[in-house]
C-alpha cells in the first residue's frame, strides 16, 4: 500500500501540484514519492511525502550513497527541495498561464472498474469526487458492458484438437508465430465466411465489430501447452475494448461550473480518420466540480490488436483493492486514433464552457488522436507455475515472476542478478503441480536439485548483486480437474498464497 488519499491531497495542495524539484506544473502527471523507502523503515506520512514529476521521481528512487556515478538525489536534499517549494508556494500568489481547468484522457479495458463506475461506486476509483456525464456514448458502453460479462469477456471457445501437428496440418500457410509472457502461441485472422458461419450467430460482440468493419481485428488463438485441460485449443479472441474518457480536472481553489461542451463526429471509424466540420452542443446541468475533482466525458470504445497497443511509459499510482487485485495507473503512449477502430457511439470534445469566479469563457480540448492516456487496471500478481520472491531486510517480499512459465514437462532456466537490499529468494508451488529443480546455482556454486509439491517452499541466501541461475520444470498432477475459468484459478491460489507465504 502507498500513502493514504488525505496524505496524497494534503502533499499536492501544499505543492500546488508542481513537482517540488524541477517546480513545474505537472497536473496528474505527479507522483508522491517516498523520502525513505518503505523497504528501508519509512513511513506513509506527510513528513516522508514529496511530490514529483515523473522525470524527477525516476531520477530520485534507489539512492546509494556507494554509487560511484552521478550525483543522484539524496534522502536530505529532497527534504530541502520539499520544504523550499512548500513555502514558496504558500507564501506567494502564482501568475502563469495555467488554466483553470486540466484535460487528458483516461482509459480502461478492465470490466470490475467500468462495472464499478457505472455503479456509482467510486470507492476503488483513483481520483475522489469523478463525476460520469450522462450521454449516448455512456449509454452504448453500458450497452457492450452488458454483452462482454455474458460472452465470457470476449473469448470463447472454438475447438480442441490432439496436437499442434493436426492444427498446423489444416492452417498451417495462415499462421502466425507469436509470444506472450514468454510463451510461445499461434494466431490467425479468420475470413469473413467463418466469421459470420462459426463465431458471429453466437456472439453479439462479433457482430457489433462485423456491423462497424473491424473484420481483421477478429482473430482465432491456439496455445500448446496449457494447465490441464487448456492444451491444444483454439479459442476465438477479439482485442479487449478500451473505454475512453475525456476528463476534466478544476485546478483551482474554488468550485467551477461547466455548463456545455462541443463535440464533433469523425468522418470515418478506422486509422487515418479525419473530423468532421459538424459541431454538435450538449447542455449539461451547471455541474458543479470541487477543487481537484474530475469530470469524466464518455468518449467512446476503442479496439486495437494487442500487439499495436501504447507501451507503459511509467507507473501513475498503485495499490491494492477490495478483490486482493493490484490496481495501477500507468501513463501510456497510446495513440488512440491510429491502428484501430472505434466502435459504436462516438463523439470527441472540441471544446468546454467554464464558469470560473463568475466568469465564463470556452477552452479547446485537445483530440485523443495522437494523444497520451491515462491507463487504470487491475491483475492479479500472480497465476499458476512455481513462483519466485525476494525478502528484503526488512522482512517484505517482492514478487520476481513465474520460475518456470512456459508449458508443463518443459526444461527451463530462470536467471537473475539480485537486487539492492534483497537478502533471500524463497520459491513456492502453489498449484496442484510438481515442481522439479534441477539445478540452483548461486555465482555458480550449485546448491543441489529440490522438489515442490502444492505450499511447499524453499529459501535461498542472497546478497546484492549476486547472479542466481534456477533451473528445472514442472509436471501436472495426474486426475486432477484444472478449472479453465483463469480468474476463478487466480483467485484459488492467492488464497493459497497467503496461507503459503505466512
Amino acid at each position: 500500500m502507498g500513502f493514504p488519499n488525505n496524505v496524497k491531497e494534503e502533499a499536492l495542495v501544499a505543492s500546488g501540484r508542481r513537482c517540488c524539484v524541477c517546480t513545474k506544473f505537472k497536473s496528474v502527471e505527479i507522483e508522491v514519492h517516498h523520502i525513505i523507502q518503505k523497504a528501508d523503515g519509512g513511513a506513509d506520512d506527510f513528513d516522508n511525502a514529496i511530490p514529483l514529476c515523473m522525470e524527477c521521481h525516476s531520477r530520485a528512487g534507489h539512492y546509494n550513497p556507494r554509487h560511484p556515478k552521478g550525483s543522484k538525489f539524496s534522502p536530505s536534499e529532497l527534504r530541502k527541495h520539499r520544504d523550499n517549494h512548500y513555502a514558496f508556494i504558500k507564501n506567494n500568489r502564482i501568475l502563469d498561464d495555467d488554466s483553470a481547468v486540466s484535460q487528458f484522457y483516461l482509459k480502461t479495458e478492465n470490466l470490475d472498474v467500468i462495472g464499478e463506475l457505472f455503479a456509482g461506486d467510486l470507492s476503488q476509483f483513483p481520483y475522489e469526487g469523478a463525476k460520469l456525464v450522462n450521454n449516448n456514448v455512456l449509454a452504448y458502453m453500458q450497452y457492450y458492458y452488458e454483452m462482454a460479462h455474458s460472452e465470457n469477456k470476449g473469448e470463447l471457445p472454438i475447438q480442441q484438437y490432439s496436437s499442434f501437428e493436426e492444427y498446423k496440418g489444416l492452417f498451417g500457410n495462415k499462421l502466425i508465430e507469436k509470444e506472450e509472457w514468454g510463451q510461445k502461441y499461434y494466431s490467425r485472422i479468420l475470413d469473413d465466411a467463418e466469421i459470420r458461419t462459426s463465431v458471429a450467430p453466437f456472439s453479439a460482440i462479433t457482430q457489433q465489430i462485423v456491423a462497424y468493419g473491424g473484420h481483421d481485428l477478429i482473430l482465432a488463438r491456439f496455445n500448446e501447452y496449457g494447465c490441464g485441460d487448456e492444451s491444444n485449443y483454439e479459442r476465438y479472441e477479439i482485442p479487449e475494448v478500451s473505454f475512453v474518457f475525456c476528463a476534466i480536472q478544476n485546478n483551482c481553489n474554488a468550485p467551477i461550473s461547466i455548463s456545455e461542451y462541443n463535440v464533433c463526429i469523425p468522418k470515418n471509424r478506422i486509422s487515418g480518420f479525419e473530423l468532421s466540420d459538424v459541431v454538435k452542443t450538449i447542455q449539461l446541468p451547471n455541474l458543479d466540480i470541487e477543487p481537484g475533482e474530475l469530470l469524466l466525458i464518455p468518449i467512446g470504445l476503442y479496439m486495437k490488436h494487442l500487439e499495436l497497443r501504447g507501451k507503459s511509459k511509467s507507473m501513475v499510482d498503485f495499490h491494492t483493492v477490495k478483490s486482493g487485485e493490484s490496481q495501477y495507473m500507468d501513463l501510456c503512449d497510446d495513440d488512440l486514433g491510429d491502428n484501430g477502430l472505434y466502435i459504436g457511439e462516438l463523439s470527441f470534445i472540441k471544446s468546454i464552457q467554464v464558469k470560473n469566479a463568475g466568469l465564463k469563457q470556452e477552452q479547446s480540448v485537445r483530440s485523443p488522436i495522437f494523444s497520451q492516456a491515462i491507463r487504470i487496471d487491475r491483475s492479479w500478481m500472480c497465476g499458476s507455475c512455481p513462483h519466485i520472491f525476494g525478502i528484503n531486510k526488512g522482512g517484505g517480499k517482492e514478487y520476481f515472476g513465474e520460475l518456470f512459465g512456459n508449458g508443463p514437462n518443459e526444461d527451463q532456466l530462470f536467471e537473475i542478478a539480485i537486487p539492492f537490499n534483497i537478502i533471500k529468494l524463497e520459491i513456492c508451488e502453489l498449484e496442484e503441480e510438481l515442481t522439479h529443480i534441477k539445478s540452483m546455482e548461486v555465482n555458480g556454486l550449485d546448491y543441489g536439485e529440490a522438489y515442490l509439491k502444492k505450499d511447499e517452499r524453499i529459501e535461498i541466501d542472497v546478497e546484492f548483486g549476486d547472479n542466481v541461475k534456477i533451473r528445472g520444470c514442472y509436471t501436472l498432477v495426474p486426475d486432477t480437474l484444472y478449472e479453465n475459468n483463469k480468474r476463478i484459478k487466480m483467485q484459488r491460489i492467492l488464497r493459497e498464497l497467503s496461507k503459503c507465504l505466512s
